[in-house]
């Protein structure tokens, strides 16, 4: 971690004659330094990204009823349209029903290959138990020791530090005081360990080997590696979301399907390369297309049950493959064609490779069980998510 939070900014430990003392570090992290935190910890599974977004994620899918699609929460689109800086705020930590809700708009292709379809889609998150904002991290045992770890070494080299600019003359007390206090407000806006006094951190690193058995950069990562861990862990918690999803034919000016969707995601196993069980309910209201009726009087139903697993991952944490099988059973339960069967069993899997933290390109197939017939897509999954906020929703 090449930064630090000024959390931990060194404040003057000791009473300096002559001089105030300023108030040492805060034992809690505020709103801004807990996002911060957040939004360097490893990217989530890619299965938890297509599942419900943080702000914005566009996607592209090839093959039969293939399009594009975008999506935002909320909160993203309340985003676009505000002046002030929402991310690191009150008022985004504040906001967990808008980031918790999705709106989606794209286009697919109809059964001519043409691009005619326009679907949009609300969909809800019912339990969200994996978005990191709204989780105070100092709880975890981890992170809070060594947060006091870094602090009371921090206070011990800072009292070893200012003892001896104060056995110095008054002219050389005042100077070093000075490239102290310049020095630390450097410090504040940089978060960069090499811009505090050289001296101050040989002798942080002395206490850190004595008391710890810890060199200064091991010191200052330990926070942010307790961070990830906690991260990757709250990852593996329970996800439930609820999507109504219309389509309209633009050709035929009509509404030609509605979609109910509902998934829910757990995972277990080693919270580095985890496994996720991926559980979904649908039901797709449709328009008969042998003209039968003029609504949407035909209707499947299907349920499919898989399994997600981090195959790879990379020195940070972040996963890299990641590959998921699942059983899909699907039925008709109304407007069934002549002839056609209504139970519907396949096999699918889906292979999602992170080409960027924020790109993700899953190659799905599909192999029908009842009828042999194996066929899949390719999909470009771009998650526009912020920079400086890297939440799992």
């Amino acid at each position: 971690m090449k930064k630090i939070s000024t959390l931990f900014i060194i404040g003057l430990f000791v009473s300096i004659t002559g001089q105030s003392q300023t108030d040492a570090p805060s034992a809690h992290e505020d709103a801004s330094l807990r996002a911060e935190r957040i939004a360097q910890t490893p990217t989530k599974s890619g299965l938890s990204y297509e599942t419900l977004t943080q702000f914005y994620q566009a996607t592209f899918t090839s093959g039969k009823n293939g399009g594009f699609k975008f999506k935002s929460s909320l909160f993203g689109i309340q985003k676009l349209f505000s002046s002030k800086d929402l991310d690191l705020s009150q008022y985004y930590l504040a906001k967990k029903g808008a980031r918790d809700f999705e709106i989606s708009l794209g286009v697919d292709k109809n059964k001519d290959n043409d691009v005619d379809n326009l679907r949009a889609g609300l969909k809800y998150a019912l339990v969200n138990n994996r978005s990191k904002s709204d989780v105070n991290f100092t709880n975890f045992d981890e992170i809070k020791t060594s947060l006091q770890n870094l602090g009371s070494v921090f206070n011990e080299g800072g009292q070893i530090y200012f003892r001896l600019i104060n056995a110095l003359n008054d002219a050389e007390r005042q100077l070093r005081l000075k490239a102290f206090r310049e020095a630390n407000e450097k410090f504040k806006k940089s978060q960069k360990r090499a811009d505090l006094p050289n001296e101050l951190v040989s002798l942080i690193d002395s206490v850190s080997n004595l008391r710890l058995s810890m060199s200064v950069q091991d010191l200052f990562d330990a926070p942010q590696k307790a961070y990830d861990i906690a991260a990757k862990k709250l990852d593996q918690k329970g996800l439930l979301t609820f999507e109504v999803s219309p389509g309209y034919s633009w050709s035929k000016k009509r509404w030609d399907s509605t979609s109910l969707v509902g998934q829910y995601l757990k995972g277990f196993g080693n919270y580095e390369r985890p496994w996720n069980f991926d559980s979904q309910v649908k039901n797709h209201f449709q328009r008969d297309t042998l003209g039968k009726a003029n609504n949407l009087a035909r209707s499947l139903s299907v349920v499919q049950i898989g399994l997600n697993k981090v195959l790879a991952i990379d020195d940070k944490k972040n996963p890299v493959i990641e590959f998921e099988m699942a059983l899909e059973a699907g039925y008709v339960l109304r407007g069934a064609y002549n002839g056609e069967d209504r139970n519907r069993l396949s096999f699918n899997t889906i292979l999602r490779v992170h080409i960027t933290k924020e790109i993700i390109v899953p190659l799905a197939l599909k192999y029908d069980l009842k009828n042999p017939n194996l066929f899949g897509f390719l999909q470009f999954n771009w998650n526009l998510e912020n920079k400086r906020n890297n939440d799992s929703k």
